[in-house]
């Protein structure tokens, strides 16, 4: 079991480090301040609001509902970045 909680902890790690260089590749230099400063509203909001959603999951339908909670979460950002089709890094070669 924590061998599992580690290996997702690594997966979800790896989605949040690449996910700011991606913002980077998607805004322009005059709007790099705006794309940075939704990225941090977002992540905190999600910080904010997750544990009062995951508690009332938790009241109703008993402790088993984390992990669904988890997964659907996992699921909904999984399908979000899937929809992110810019932000990849530039071939070095095309730009000569």
């Amino acid at each position: 079991f924590w061998a599992l909680l580690f290996c997702f902890g690594i997966f979800w790690v790896s989605v949040v480090t690449n996910s700011f260089p991606m913002l980077w590749q998607m805004s322009t230099y005059q709007t790099v301040g705006i794309y940075t400063g939704l990225y941090y509203f977002f992540s905190q909001l999600a910080s904010i609001i997750s544990p009062p959603i995951t508690g009332a999951f938790i009241d109703f339908f008993g402790f088993r509902a984390i992990f669904l909670y988890g997964s659907v979460s996992m699921l909904v950002a999984f399908l979000l970045m899937g929809k992110v089709t810019r932000g990849e890094p530039e071939d070095d070669a095309t730009e000569n």
